[in-house]
């Protein structure tokens, strides 16, 4: 019997310590006393808990306020900054697009046209030369090569008479073909894989160029 009262002590405090408002309803308290305390301390307690959790969800929503804000502000300044960065772009295209039809520029494109057509006619006169002479010793003559060889010397006359039209049209002389602007003109038209080239070949080059040279008239 009294180990049993022993366990019940110990079982009481136990209570106690977990829920402090027990402590009103042991014996020390008469029932109507110990249960008005019990419940002021339970109202006490679920106030201090209301007030607590008030205070997590200001915390929770003054910190989600404050997420959101360097959000948009992040985003502000990258609309802003990718703004700027079309402005500037827009800018440089208009003023390479304006600078590409210099004559200055053009000089370029008009000097790569015409070393590039001397190219092909030496090219296409070079072959029609080696048919001729094994034809003489063979007697047969490839006319369908020779054909093609006479359309590729045509197409070469045409573009150098083309080059000195426009140059002449713009008031330029030809530049030399070691020129190292219109060798990259003459490499991205061919087709080169330069780092320089991009799709339009001639107009990437020549707005490379523009970037580069910087030229102005």
């Amino acid at each position: 019997m009294k180990m049993l009262a022993i366990t019940l002590v110990g079982i009481s405090g136990i209570a106690h310590a977990a829920d402090p408002c027990m402590k009103f309803l042991s014996r020390e308290y008469t029932d109507s006393v110990g249960m008005r305390y019990y419940n002021e301390c339970r109202a006490n307690q679920q106030a201090q808990r209301a007030y607590q959790e008030g205070i997590a969800r200001q915390q929770e929503a003054a910190t989600a306020q404050a997420v959101a804000a360097e959000k948009a502000r992040k985003e502000a300044e990258e609309k802003a900054r990718d703004e700027r960065n079309a402005t500037i772009e827009a800018q440089e295209s208009e003023r390479i697009s304006n600078l590409m039809l210099e004559p200055k520029m053009m000089q370029f494109v008009y000097s790569a046209q015409l070393c590039t057509g001397q190219e092909d006619r030496t090219e296409a006169m070079t072959e029609i030369a080696k048919e001729k002479k094994y034809s003489a010793i063979g007697g047969v003559v490839k006319l369908r090569e020779m054909y093609s060889l006479q359309q590729s010397l045509r197409g070469a006359d045409e573009q150098i008479k083309a080059a000195k039209y426009w140059l002449k049209n713009i008031k330029r002389g030809a530049l030399g073909c070691n020129n190292k602007y219109v060798q990259v003109i003459m490499s991205c038209a061919k087709g080169e894989q330069l780092e320089q080239c991009g799709n339009d070949g001639v107009v990437d080059a020549l707005a490379l160029l523009a970037r580069v040279s910087n030229l102005e008239k």
